[in-house]
């Protein structure tokens, strides 16, 4: 529903060897935009869960061919279907624990009239994310 972030099929999981430790975090993925009316939008966020419980990192860094945003979210709109493909990196400066944590990317949708589609289904959906380890 609009405003809600829900969770993507894009996500992955390291296993870190120190809880001061930072996770970079890259992925790409397609979007594709069904929309037919109005100025539709999305957001973007990654998703933390790990021993300790779950989070919502601060910061995302996205870029595609139009936009570069620095934020806790991406936010992009359009007023027709597009397909769309995302890459970005986001640094967890302290991933805060030494064992398994998974990072999905959620999305949230605004005036949608039909549907969103991050990195499965039609058109040809794919994603890849991938982690590095730096030791602190």
């Amino acid at each position: 529903g609009n405003s809600t972030f829900i969770d993507t099929v894009v996500t992955g999981s390291i296993t870190t060897t120190g809880a001061t430790n930072a996770v970079i975090i890259h992925f790409d993925c397609t979007i594709y935009e069904n929309n037919t009316s109005g100025d539709a939008r999305f957001a973007l966020r990654f998703k933390k869960v790990h021993s300790g419980g779950t989070s919502y990192p601060q910061t995302i860094s996205q870029q595609d061919l139009t936009e570069s945003v620095t934020a806790s979210s991406s936010y992009s709109g359009s007023t027709s279907n597009f397909l769309d493909r995302w890459s970005g990196s986001y640094i967890d400066e302290s991933c805060g624990v030494a064992g398994a944590i998974t990072y999905t990317l959620q999305c949230a949708e605004y005036d949608q009239s039909n549907h969103l589609n991050v990195g499965s289904g039609n058109m040809n959906g794919e994603w890849h994310i991938w982690f590095q380890e730096v030791k602190r």
